[in-house]
């Protein structure tokens, strides 16, 4: 109580300052008056009454002062003191001012909105029920470790025996679908959710109601869940939307509720739409002809833990390994392991190295601010050395002293904060438009509570970096030989140029380190950049067109359509040529087979090894100018008879027929019973998976194919890419595209449309913006580094002028003076380089997992960053050095 009244005793003292000191003025003056009329009253005269009124009283500011001491107001009473003499002092530098705010609004600026980011992703609790029992499960197959997945039988296994959850539920990872009958036809993103998956989250519907357990069984009537932006863009927040139908792929379905505005899905890969019921079998058949993958999150019980569960899902598989069939087994199912994660972590997935490597960098460069301010802050502590002395002469003590430092240090940081602000709000909206979604939640993106904590935090960490050193230094014992000197020469202590010397290496190590950092990411960047993709890009544009099963139900319908689409594209002006694939490059495989070659013995089911397909149009090669290596391209007559001729790639050749030519070899794709096909050609290696990843063995099919071919029966794609080779820019073509297949079909759109160079600069995006965020606050930290070497260099200028008069009036040439400063600048950069290479061997490492084709040790960019940074440091102390040779020695000597 005594400490919390004397708090509010302060700050009604800090509020009603002058009323306290007038009511405080007013009762001494009673007390006086009173004593006085005492006196007066046993017979003293008046005059001598009031004179020994005030003895017995005593001074009357040392009574005041006591009273100020006992309610609070003297700690108030000199904080506003000093607070206004700091603000007079900053008017009157309003340069160093500037410059101060403004380093430091953008150092805090830049932490506060690197961190707004960091705050989103990986500290703010997810938006559901109790966040932190959420888990994702998933299962390691040891031939796919890139792909995490549950088989459905497992799903259905785990829902019936785990004890460890109160709930499991499941996802299909989403697909897309035709959205028509409500206006232009509209590509839309899909997920398939079992029936409890929203209740498992803790999530009601905004409006309806979420799924029931009987709409998830076969044959149940179709439904469907709309989004709330699917809702107000395309349905105008019609209220009456429940109970309506509409066509998806050219199905109806039955809206029966919308998600609240703002929902999140638990999967940064999938960002849906309109949600569908996911149904799977209720039983367990591990021997049925098809199964489906399956995204299982799962909610612990509340004293169970993520080990203890997945512990438990082993242990289910293991008891349950007999029941598995063959094929399976021989699938690796015995390596297979049971992975549960905290939900939160696996959201967070691969994006917390960068973000902690920019986090970590921005600390950096807030680091080397409060350096830098806190060398200017001894320059002018340095200045000022006799007016503490005379304060100190006078009666102020050292704390004073001190605590007027600090505050003025307060003040700079306080402003610095308050323009940091609305850095960090320009930032987070410069976030929001250009960092790619897999480094950043944009959508999650704020200056909330913990952001306003957090740079609260740092701006009191600035005041006591910044302050406290120049408060330190800034005191020497001996008054006498302060106040004796009245120039400069007096004004620089030995401790606090050693301290800015000190500071001034720390801040050049600080900056190689950044600066080493961002020059591996550029490097990286520009060998990713660089890859040759193994096709020509250019001019080439893309166009994406799902076909209704409803519509299109056989192969056939779908390669007419599309031949008809082909030959009217081929007819538009500027066009050269124009082809189809299922799968662009740079995307992936969405489909691989199992495959068998002629002349070796069948493997077990499940033991042959597998490989990608690729369905294309006979024109796919020459639109995409994929080199032909041996062999031929498909013609127009490929697959009209039952010849099932197939190409391969380069990689194909060389895993499966190193020391043979693969031309007229044959293989059989799929099952032990269906058709050889011949290999007829061998085309160049394309980076398939993306210009980071190594190509891999491909097969290409034609995709008309002789009739009956199981392979196109079973592994079809009802989503094709129309690919359209223009002789200027390919853009222009897009409304022609998309007039011709509306000629054709106006229910069906055409979406995605961009050329193969937007595709692969939006494969690129991540690694350059961490490569150009890094280089900036590189660029900035070096910058504040060569102002920080500069004012070092200036100021022992400044402070040896007489030693330098003296030097050059006794014969030394100019040069002599440039080679004793340039002396000190040269140790300090050594010192500072060599610093920061020690750390940059111990920290680069952190780096590796950003990197492509490169080591965090590459000798080439620490070698030329090194040496850039002690060109711009010499240089920078070179001006100096040459100005100090211009003084006039006998004004120099006059100066003393």
């Amino acid at each position: 109580m005594k400490a919390s009244g004397r708090l509010l005793g302060c700050l009604r003292a800090m509020l009603k300052h002058g009323r306290m000191e007038r009511d405080m003025d007013a009762e001494l003056r009673f007390h006086i008056e009173a004593y006085a009329e005492d006196l007066v009253r046993g017979g003293v005269p008046p005059e001598e009454a009031q004179r020994r009124a005030r003895l017995e009283f005593g001074g009357l500011e040392q009574t005041k002062e006591e009273c100020r001491d006992v309610r609070g107001i003297t700690v108030v009473h000199s904080l506003l003191q000093d607070t206004r003499y700091g603000l007079r002092l900053l008017r009157k530098s309003p340069g160093f001012a500037a410059v101060a705010v403004t380093t430091l609004a953008l150092g805090i600026g830049a932490n506060t909105a690197i961190f707004s980011v960091v705050n989103a992703v990986m500290i703010r609790p997810l938006p559901y029920r109790d966040p932190s029992r959420l888990v994702s499960i998933t299962e390691i197959w040891h031939k796919e470790q890139d792909r995490a997945f549950v088989p459905s039988p497992d799903y259905t296994n785990w829902s019936a025996q785990a004890r460890s959850f109160t709930e499991i539920a499941a996802y299909d990872g989403g697909f897309e679908a035709n959205l028509t009958g409500a206006g232009e036809p509209q590509r839309i993103p899909v997920v398939g959710v079992t029936a409890n998956f929203f209740h498992l989250l803790g999530i009601a519907s905004f409006h309806g109601r979420t799924f029931l357990p009987q709409e998830a069984l076969p044959d149940s009537p179709s439904v469907v869940i709309l989004s709330y932006d699917l809702w107000q863009h395309r349905f105008g927040l019609d209220p009456n939307i429940l109970g309506k139908s509409i066509t998806l792929d050219s199905e109806s379905v039955t809206v029966v509720g919308v998600m609240p505005p703002g929902f999140r899905f638990p999967d940064q890969d999938v960002k849906p739409l309109c949600y569908v019921p996911f149904r799977l079998p209720n039983r367990v058949d591990w021997y049925a002809k098809t199964f489906t993958d399956t995204l299982v999150i799962g909610r612990l019980k509340p004293r169970a833990t993520a080990g203890q569960a997945q512990s438990e899902l082993a242990d289910i598989n293991a008891r349950d390994f007999g029941e598995v069939s063959p094929m399976f087994v021989r699938m690796g199912r015995a390596t297979m392991r049971v992975q549960v994660v905290n939900l939160q972590t696996k959201l967070v997935g691969n994006v917390r190295p960068a973000l902690l490597v920019l986090l970590a960098a921005v600390g950096l460069v807030l680091l080397i601010t409060c350096v830098n301010i806190a060398n200017l802050q001894l320059v002018r502590t340095s200045a000022r050395q006799q007016e503490f002395a005379v304060r100190a002469a006078v009666g102020a003590g050292r704390s004073q002293l001190i605590t007027q430092l600090l505050t003025e240090g307060a003040i700079l940081a306080l402003l610095g904060e308050a323009f940091g602000w609305l850095v960090a709000t320009g930032g987070v909206r410069l976030l929001r438009v250009f960092a790619p979604e897999d480094v950043a939640q944009l959508e999650h993106l704020s200056l909330d509570r913990s952001v306003l904590v957090f740079t609260l935090g740092a701006t009191c960490i600035i005041t006591l970096l910044f302050g406290m050193l120049p408060a330190i230094a800034a005191f020497r014992p001996d008054l006498y030989e302060t106040l004796k000197h009245t120039g400069v020469r007096g004004a620089g202590a030995r401790g606090g140029q050693r301290l800015r010397k000190l500071l001034a290496t720390a801040e050049l190590s600080l900056a190689l380190v950044l600066l080493v950092g961002s020059g591996l990411l550029l490097r990286s960047f520009h060998l990713l950049s660089n890859v040759d993709p193994g096709f020509d890009l250019h001019n080439v544009l893309t166009a994406r067109l799902q076909l209704p099963e409803a519509d299109y139900p056989s192969p056939e319908g779908q390669w007419t359509f599309y031949e008809q689409v082909l030959e009217r594209v081929r007819a538009l002006p500027g066009v050269e040529s124009a082809g189809a694939t299922d799968v662009l490059p740079l995307n992936g495989f969405p489909r691989t087979i199992g495959i068998r070659f002629e002349g070796q013995a069948s493997p077990p089911p499940g033991a042959a090894p597998s490989t990608p397909i690729t369905t294309i149009s006979p024109d796919y090669f020459r639109v995409m100018r994929i080199p032909l290596v041996a062999g031929r391209f498909f013609d127009q007559h490929d697959g009209t008879h039952n010849d099932f001729p197939t190409i391969v790639n380069q990689s194909f050749a060389r895993r499966f027929f190193p020391h043979e030519d693969p031309i007229a070899k044959r293989v059989r794709l799929g099952a032990p019973d269906w058709p050889w096909r011949t290999i007829v050609g061998v085309v160049g290696d394309i980076k398939q998976l993306g210009v980071s990843r190594p190509s891999e063995a491909e097969i290409y099919l034609p995709y008309i194919s002789a009739p009956g071919d199981p392979v196109i029966a079973h592994e079809s794609s009802f989503e094709n890419v129309i690919v359209v080779r223009s002789r200027n820019s390919p853009l222009v073509l897009a409304s022609a595209v998309r007039e011709q297949v509306a000629k054709l079909d106006a229910n069906l759109p055409v979406f995605d449309i961009a050329t193969m160079d937007q595709r692969l600069a939006n494969s690129l995006v991540a690694p350059r913006f961490n490569a150009v965020l890094l280089g900036i606050f590189a660029a900035f930290a070096l910058l504040l580094a060569v102002v920080g070497i500069y004012g070092v260099i200036s100021h022992s200028a400044s402070q040896r002028t007489h030693e330098i008069g003296i030097r050059m009036a006794l014969g030394a040439l100019p040069t002599h003076a440039v080679r004793l400063l340039m002396g000190e600048a040269l140790a300090i950069i050594a010192l500072g380089i060599g610093c920061g290479l020690a750390a940059c061997l111990g920290l680069m490492r952190y780096l590796e997992s950003l990197l492509f084709e490169i080591r965090p040790t590459d000798p080439l960019t620490i070698a030329a960053v090194s040496l850039v940074v002690g060109t711009v440091a010499l240089q920078a102390s070179y001006l100096p050095a040459r100005r100090a040779t211009k003084v006039d020695p006998m004004a120099a000597l006059r100066c003393e």
